[in-house]
């Protein structure tokens, strides 16, 4: 991603991050979220997506692996925390 466009692009696009998360989170669990929480991701990500509209350097093979690392490291989240809390799923440190 880097190659086609610039660091400071793909770390406004990373910074949607918790929105993919929250999607997935539905998708994946089916854990649902309140309307205020899904309101209070609203101005933080939709801003950060208005500051990608004008950019100069704009390339869509390198947007589309940056939203895929994202989407990527929200599965990672995802999995982390079910492999730490969840005892069903839960591995053994003593193996």
């Amino acid at each position: 991603a880097l190659r086609y466009i610039y660091v400071s692009f793909a770390q406004m696009v990373s910074a949607a991050s918790p929105f993919f998360t929250m999607l997935l989170m539905g998708a994946m669990v089916g854990k649902r979220y309140s309307l205020a929480q899904y309101s209070a991701i609203v101005p933080m990500c939709g801003g950060v997506m208005m500051c990608t509209v004008g950019e100069i350097n704009f390339h869509m093979l390198g947007f589309t692996a940056v939203v895929a690392s994202t989407l990527l490291r929200g599965v990672k989240s995802i999995l982390q925390g079910r492999l730490l809390t969840a005892p069903e799923e839960r591995l053994d440190a003593m193996l």
